[in-house]
């Protein structure tokens, strides 16, 4: 697992790829590896990865060593939360926290885990069309 610092460290690495780029904030990335893992079908890294950091996102990094260490924490994180969504495993999503108020914001969550579903519209389909009520219960759950 990731420590408290190498998550902070993981934050700052996407916080500082520009807005317009497009890239994933932590707790959007978090709700992306988690619908990657529970997908219906497998989704390679090399297919995922661009949507981490958008269009053209690290360039913003002034060293390979950056774009390295980025990438580095980005898999371990996705291998964190493979194994935590994994029996007996035990996943705790990343969700953002108004300091103000003290809510619990998902949103950015469900945003990410959206983005993985986008991947493969037609898997998440077949299990709404299966004929399994509760699956697709769940399934339109989350499209909701």
């Amino acid at each position: 697992m990731l420590s408290d610092a190498e998550l902070d460290a993981l934050d700052a690495l996407l916080l500082s790829i520009p807005e317009e780029a497009g890239g994933m904030l932590l707790p959007e990335l978090d709700g992306f590896f988690a619908g990657l893992v529970v997908s219906p079908e497998m989704i390679l890294p090399g297919e995922w990865l661009p949507h981490v950091w958008g269009a053209n996102g690290t360039e913003v990094f002034e060293s390979l060593e950056e774009v390295q260490q980025l990438t580095d924490l980005v898999m371990r994180h996705y291998n964190d939360v493979a194994q935590s969504l994994t029996p007996p495993g035990e996943y705790a999503p990343i969700y953002d926290e108004d300091k103000t108020t003290g809510e619990i914001m998902w949103e950015l969550w469900m945003t990410g885990f959206e983005q993985a579903m986008r991947l493969r519209p037609a898997s998440w389909e077949r299990i709404v069309q299966s004929g399994d009520e509760e699956a697709a219960a769940c399934v339109n759950m989350m499209l909701a």
